[in-house]
């Protein structure tokens, strides 16, 4: 059994885990978002910075998005990620996980909230605060819980009103490598689904985001999309996740 997480709002930490439910027409717009958009497969990154580079670089040669997009875009990205329950400093990016699925060693997460917004800057930010501390515990407890070998796909969503057009890009790491503070907890990330939206995009970015998240945590499609050499073969593992759930999704 799977089950979903969501950010309480007003009180920036995780509900009680539910079973997720999950429509049907979620799955088709990501199947439609990865076959006409871009999938980098076995990528050699080392690094967050590399993986953004890399991947700005092909959209540029795509021209998919222009040089001054790419400034924008490689300075968001690079921006420092805040999860749940730590405190926003001043030009740092607020991720907000809205799903955390677990099973077999693979770990996914859709995170939603990709805008360069800022917020005054805490106070006392080099001591550890009680609740900090209690962050940290608590981070520590989950991954215990991990087995040893798992590996992370991160599902990063957003809109942003300087792009004409949607962006999605699928990255399989030629190796699983640690993201720095992208992830919650330090786990190696071997896939990253992106998917950016300008304001007047007619896609649900979060429920595209979430059927990412589900896909990349289920197992039959994670190892088709380990082992595949194509766009196409990924767009086959769709497929055959279609086959072996499309009756219990919602219509």
């Amino acid at each position: 059994m799977k089950f979903e997480q969501d950010i309480q709002r007003g009180a920036d930490k995780w509900s009680k885990p539910h079973v997720a439910t999950l429509k049907l027409q979620s799955i088709i717009s990501l199947r439609r978002c990865i076959a006409q958009g871009t999938v980098l497969l076995g990528m050699k990154a080392f690094n967050l910075e590399s993986v953004i580079e890399m991947t700005l670089d092909r959209l540029m040669s795509r021209a998919l998005i222009t040089s001054s997009v790419a400034v924008q875009l490689r300075a968001l990205l690079l921006k420092r990620h805040v999860h749940t329950g730590e405190h926003q400093q001043e030009g740092v990016l607020k991720f907000r996980y809205h799903k955390g699925k677990f099973k077999n060693g693979f770990l996914a997460r859709v995170s939603e909230g990709l805008s360069p917004e800022v917020s005054p800057s805490a106070s006392g930010i080099n001591s550890r605060t009680n609740s900090e501390q209690d962050l940290v515990k608590m981070k520590q407890h989950f991954l215990r819980k991990l087995p040893p070998d798992t590996e992370a796909s991160n599902v990063m969503i957003g809109k942003l009103e300087y792009l004409e057009t949607n962006i999605c890009v699928t990255i399989r790491l030629s190796h699983s490598i640690l993201l720095g503070d992208v992830t919650e907890v330090p786990i190696p990330t071997r896939f990253i689904f992106l998917l950016l939206c300008p304001d007047h995009s007619n896609i649900d970015h979060v429920e595209v985001g979430r059927a990412a998240s589900t896909l990349f945590s289920d197992e039959m499609f994670y190892e088709a999309a380990y082992s595949a050499s194509s766009k196409a073969e990924v767009i086959q593992g769709i497929d055959r996740f279609l086959e072996k759930v499309g009756s219990t999704l919602l219509v």
